[in-house]
Formats: structure tokens, sequence, C-alpha cells
């Protein structure tokens, strides 16, 4: 498991590309005045996944 973080402007970008496969995106802590989603995201990266994925 590897953690990562958002920027200011809430993107999250990655050192290395991801290779094809299944993740759980986990939001561990919120900004204040924001609601902490603690259901895990699944997503999908295959050749047919755009760059940018948005949630």
């Amino acid at each position: 498991m590897d953690t990562f973080y958002t920027n200011s402007e809430g993107y999250l970008i990655t050192s290395e590309k991801l290779e094809y496969g299944s993740y759980y995106l986990v939001e561990r802590s919120a900004s204040y005045s924001y609601v902490l989603n603690d259901e895990p995201i699944l997503f999908k990266l295959n050749r047919k996944t755009p760059q940018k994925i948005t949630a």
C-alpha cells in the first residue's frame, strides 16, 4: 500500500505511472469543513482508461 497526497487544487499526482489493474482510493483525512468519505473507492486502469480520472 502506498500513500499519496493531493495538491492545493485537489489533484493527485503520482511520481510513477500506475500499472494496469484495480485499485482502491481511501481517504485518510479531510480538510476543515469537508466530510471524510470512509468508503473505499474502486477504480480500474486499462488501455481504455483515460489519462485523467475524475470521481
